[in-house]
């Protein structure tokens, strides 16, 4: 690790998200709206920047194509997700296990990617061409870890989320992005039990216990205990995120990502994915023409002070 890897701590910011009510008396979000108003580059290398956070759900057969069309967003291949894309600027996995098919015959696309290896991750990951590498412990302690404890008191002994989309969560929210967009995440099995889009596997017999639950559209989908709890995680990490002023977007167009409120409000929106990336691009090319008619700010200024900026 010492060697080889990188810590990423030079491409994310550690205040997060600013609560969206000035007013809000918890002492986490003060001191982050204090810190980022002071701080210079306080919302990550990426703010504003779209994130696609790629997993490799079943449903990730059915509209992979359409991240091929993404400009000037981040994509975050997750593990069984890297056959199946062109090409992705990050590739994150926290898998002890790791499988030889995520990587076979991907030498290429990894080789103009950024990965983001857990340190426990199998070690033929780290032998893997990377443009460049960084390793991390785990996601690291961060408010919503407290606060999913609060709502879900029997998901204490869960360790960071347990899943590497977590991760990439996490590290999406750290390094300044918004919006967030999950793809391929469904957190439950496809069409004839189907695990993986790239991968016909189907479960083990000795997976943990097969549940029902109910989809995104109402409709009752086959998952599993380890499924379910990550799924619980993201969801709870996603609430908490919106209220801090991130949108949260899932266009994994099936699946069992979803929240809403009791007035049946989308707490992670629900998108198709090709109008979505349609969308984010539009505003991407929008934002890179305004930024090249801004002449470089005076030296010395703080970050979140006003002032003014002149236009060619």
């Amino acid at each position: 690790i010492k060697q080889c890897g990188k810590s990423f701590q030079s491409i994310i910011s550690p205040l997060g998200p600013v609560c969206r009510d000035e007013y809000c008396i918890n002492s986490a979000c003060t001191e982050r709206r204090v810190r980022r108003h002071a701080a210079s580059q306080a919302r990550g290398p990426f703010e504003d920047r779209p994130c696609y956070i790629v997993g490799s759900g079943p449903s990730l057969k059915k509209n992979y194509r359409e991240l091929s069309r993404v400009q000037g967003g981040i994509r975050i291949a997750i593990n069984g997700a890297v056959p199946l894309l062109d090409d992705f600027e990050m590739f994150l996995t926290m898998d002890w296990k790791g499988a030889s098919w995520w990587s076979k015959d991907q030498e290429s696309k990894f080789r103009n990617a950024v990965g983001v290896v857990g340190w426990s991750s199998h070690p033929s990951i780290l032998d893997l061409p990377f443009k460049d590498m960084m390793v991390f412990s785990q996601a690291g302690k961060c408010s919503w870890d407290n606060w999913i404890r609060d709502v879900f008191p029997w998901m204490l002994d869960l360790d960071r989320g347990f899943s590497s989309t977590f991760c990439a969560f996490h590290l999406a929210v750290q390094m300044g992005c918004n919006p967030i967009v999950f793809v391929g995440c469904d957190g439950c099995f496809g069409d004839e039990m189907v695990m993986h889009a790239a991968h016909d596997d189907k479960p083990a017999s000795s997976e943990n216990e097969i549940v029902k639950h109910k989809d995104l559209n109402g409709r009752d989908v086959t998952t599993c205990v380890t499924y379910f709890l990550q799924n619980q995680c993201l969801k709870g990490a996603a609430a908490w995120a919106a209220m801090h002023g991130l949108r949260v977007i899932n266009a994994t167009e099936s699946g069992i990502l979803w929240l809403r409120t009791k007035d049946n409000q989308n707490i992670i929106e629900q998108c198709n994915l090709g109008e979505l990336v349609t969308q984010l691009n539009v505003r991407s090319v929008v934002s890179d023409l305004l930024n090249e008619e801004k002449v470089n700010a005076t030296e010395g200024i703080s970050a979140g002070s006003e002032v003014p900026v002149e236009v060619r």
